[in-house]
């Protein structure tokens, strides 16, 4: 138990000089100025908010596996109104009686964070599509480094997508843009995405260091699910 402790604490530990590492370069990398809260903004600031929350994960050993799973679960509602709005709109056009004002515009924001609320549960079950053609007759933990390897790879692309939300949404804020029809701000579908872009990051960066973990001890750590073609 204590050794089981001692690992957590450990973990935790790397993850944070792992994040202080990425806030430092992203904080030289940053074009804003180096004065007062600017260090905070942009990449530097959602490093520092991704790698506190990761930290925490792994203090509390299911609180990333929950957040994925809380997370998946507004999607799945968020989805599940958008087909009951979605039939309302279409029987109606189809009756005469008219289809609901801006259906379009509320599809298009639920849908895209629907898209990002999923990928936090996806990343954690390792349930991406994989193809093994070349990869099946090597030894296990050769796949399980392989693994890792692409691990880290997503975990940068989800980083790259969110911080492009993160300067997306203060674009549209700074502009004050709206939709055509409902007249809500561009800005509060941005928004909700990066939230749910930030719960990816945190989840892709708690399974980057617990696929390491696996490939070091050559043991399965994490729930798998996989869908293979």
């Amino acid at each position: 138990m204590n050794q089981q402790k001692s690992k957590q604490v450990f973990v935790t530990i790397a993850v944070t000089v792992l994040v202080v590492g990425l806030l430092y370069v992203s904080g030289l990398l940053s074009r804003r100025n180096s004065s007062g809260l600017a260090f905070f903004q942009g990449p530097a600031g959602a490093m520092l908010l991704i790698g506190c929350a990761t930290s925490l994960g792994f203090l509390r050993d299911r609180l990333v596996p929950n957040l994925a799973r809380i997370t998946a679960l507004l999607g799945g509602l968020t989805l599940l109104f958008l087909v009951i709005m979605m039939t309302i709109t279409i029987v109606g056009r189809s009756t005469g009686l008219g289809e609901l004002t801006g259906s379009y515009e509320i599809l298009e924001a639920g849908i895209a964070f629907a898209i990002f609320s999923f990928l936090p549960l996806t990343q954690l079950y390792g349930a991406h599509a994989t193809v093994d053609v070349f990869t099946s007759f090597l030894p296990q933990r050769a796949t399980r480094w392989i693994a890792a390897f692409w691990e880290v790879v997503l975990l940068l692309v989800i980083l790259l997508i969110v911080w492009r939300l993160y300067e997306g949404t203060l674009s549209h804020y700074k502009r004050g843009g709206t939709t055509t029809f409902l007249q809500f701000p561009l800005w509060w579908p941005f928004t909700v995405s990066f939230i749910a872009g930030l719960v990816a990051s945190v989840t892709a960066l708690y399974c980057v260091v617990l696929r390491i973990g696996e490939a070091v001890q050559d043991r399965k750590i994490l729930p798998s699910e996989h869908a293979e073609h």
